[in-house]
């Protein structure tokens, strides 16, 4: 889940680690903190908004083994997310147009 390239439920084999999961998703996005990755314990996996308990947080590069079971939640990196910027500066634009300035 999250910042992936195709979120959804995979299988993974005896032995994946992190890495190999998020092989499955398709990989991280441009947008991934991949230095924030959160592990949950899965619960409702087959549902459209799946929920668990938070087992651990790790990053890419420690590419720890994965279970059965296991929710991986990638993060979202706003610190260089330009749409965010873009929307900040256009709201910017708007107040500044309504105060006249």
């Amino acid at each position: 889940m999250g910042e992936v390239t195709k979120p959804g439920v995979y299988e993974i084999l005896p032995g994946s680690r992190l890495m190999d999961a998020l092989a499955q998703a398709g990989g991280p996005t441009v947008s991934a903190n991949v230095k924030k990755i959160s592990v949950y314990e899965g619960v409702d996996l087959d549902k459209p908004n799946p929920s668990g308990e938070k087992l651990f947080q790790t990053t890419f590069e420690q590419n720890p083994p994965m279970q059965e079971g296991y929710l991986i939640v990638v993060a979202r990196n706003y610190f260089w997310d330009i749409s965010i910027v873009v929307s900040i500066l256009t709201a910017l634009g708007l107040i500044k147009t309504l105060i006249g300035l």
